[in-house]
């Protein structure tokens, strides 16, 4: 296996016969080519105003365009089909409404619209459809806006049987509860209810958790759970994404991120509307503060030479107002979950420099002289980094265990101790640390009522015919 280019999100790519790759991923920024050898992609699209983001994309024949989808949101029907020239990057629209979007050998652009495959005829020289587009198939299975479907260039088509989901695994997690877990790996419950939950975040005492939640219509938002009084109160509303919380360490208010517009910062007690902190066109993801409130780490996704990112933090009348962002340090390698130790002078972040993630540690901010050391703290893979609070002890996740590090300091010189197991078993991705030493994890729970069409594969052979047959292409 040979690694390409690196990108997070990935939403689509295509292979060229000229051997270039159409890719497609938000750290891309739109679509970009690829040498077939990889190396530097070549920019081909930027995101416009109110785009969320752009995938999907293919080849047209002749290899001199390329077809893609554009989402303004997750919302079905709230996207354009686009082809763009790979001379010029000029965008033009062809079709509106849909996703999934296929040119065929039969003259058929084919795209889906919640559960519903059209076509329509399409001219792949000119970039025009004509006509009108008529619905094929009405059973495909749609996570949110996306449906698993191919079409092979002989004509077969293969889909997943079943329909509309308001809430997408891929995107969003899936039904999920709250679970303790303290230090001899006993369990009980923390949120009985189940729900889509994807990040949840102790407060800086362990009573509340700000917790990421998927809504009817897919749309997420954060919430803040009570734990004491087993109460929920939503923080932010509207269409669209919320995510990604984060608490300040006095526990009075909640940084989160909206893609495409930046971060922002709401009370945590739901008493005023969410204000922008940084705004950004970017996806802003925040990850920790430094304890005493004056220093955010985050991750910018679209800074390719510098992913994580810091920025000073000050209060003026209850308001928050944050810097200019500052790289943290420059990077080739995707360089992510940026947490601060709790003197501040440390930030552990995963890393895929050595090809998987792994877990290091760096000093903040670097010495005059350069970025100072990097000190390597996971041997054999590791993720989602968490300092002790009480203790010298760096934990993270390796695959589904959790590992603890001791530590000291030496002057400038960070010492990792070797890594043991502090947890076997976790149960599942996304979890946070209390200061008791107490871990909460998202734990994600097998739904009886998953419908059987979901597991079901349809092949229509000869599907160009049949298109042929149904949506004529005129002369």
């Amino acid at each position: 296996m040979i690694p390409l280019a690196d990108t997070i999100l990935p939403a689509g790519a295509a292979w060229g016969l000229d051997g270039r790759i159409l890719l497609a991923g938000v750290a891309n920024y739109g679509l970009s080519l690829l040498p077939s050898s990889g190396g530097k992609a070549a920019k081909l699209t930027d995101l416009g105003s109110g785009e969320f983001g752009q995938g999907q994309p293919q080849f047209l024949p002749g290899g001199k365009f390329a077809l893609f989808a554009v989402f303004q949101s997750l919302t079905p029907g709230a996207s354009t089909l686009e082809a763009v020239p790979l001379s010029d990057g000029k965008r033009k629209v062809v079709a509106r409404g849909g996703t999934n979007p296929h040119y065929l050998p039969s003259g058929h652009l084919v795209y889906v619209n919640q559960s519903t495959l059209f076509a329509i005829p399409f001219d792949p020289g000119k970039l025009e459809t004509s006509g009108n587009a008529i619905p094929i198939l009405d059973d495909l299975k749609v996570d949110l806006i996306l449906a698993d479907l191919s079409i092979s260039s002989n004509g077969t088509l293969v889909y997943r049987k079943g329909g509309a989901s308001a809430a997408p695994s891929v995107l969003s997690g899936q039904s999920a509860t709250m679970q303790w877990i303290d230090a001899a790996g006993k369990r009980s419950p923390l949120m009985a209810n189940a729900g889509v939950y994807r990040i949840a975040r102790l407060s800086p005492d362990a009573k509340r958790l700000a917790v990421e939640v998927t809504e009817d219509g897919g749309v997420q938002h954060v919430w803040v759970y009570d734990a004491q009084r087993g109460s929920m109160t939503k923080l932010t509303f509207g269409s669209g994404l919320s995510g990604d919380p984060v608490w300040t360490p006095d526990g009075r208010f909640i940084i989160f991120q909206k893609p495409g517009e930046g971060m922002f910062w709401i009370p945590a007690d739901s008493s005023g509307q969410p204000r922008p902190l940084i705004e950004s066109k970017s996806i802003l993801v925040p990850w920790s503060m430094s304890q005493d409130g004056k220093r955010l780490a985050f991750w910018d996704v679209g800074k390719t030479d510098g992913w994580i990112q810091t920025a000073e933090v000050t209060e003026d009348g209850a308001v928050l107002m944050a810097g200019k962002p500052q790289r943290f340090f420059e990077s080739q390698f995707t360089d992510i979950t940026s947490e601060f130790s709790p003197d501040g002078h440390w930030i552990a972040y995963t890393t895929q420099e050595s090809g998987r993630n792994e877990v290091v540690v760096r000093a903040f901010p670097a010495p005059a002289s350069g970025e100072g050391g990097k000190w390597p703290v996971s041997t054999n893979g590791g993720a989602l980094p968490y300092w002790s609070r009480n203790s010298r002890e760096l934990l993270y996740r390796e695959g589904d265990r959790i590992m603890a590090v001791s530590y000291t300091v030496n002057g400038s010189s960070f010492v990792a101790d070797k890594p043991h197991v502090r947890l076997e078993k976790l149960g599942g991705a996304f979890w946070s640390l209390a200061p008791d030493r107490r871990i909460a994890v998202v734990t994600p729970v097998e739904s009886a009522r998953t419908p059987a069409s979901d597991h079901t594969v349809v092949f229509l052979l000869n599907f160009f015919d049949y298109l042929r047959q149904r949506v004529p292409v005129g002369k």
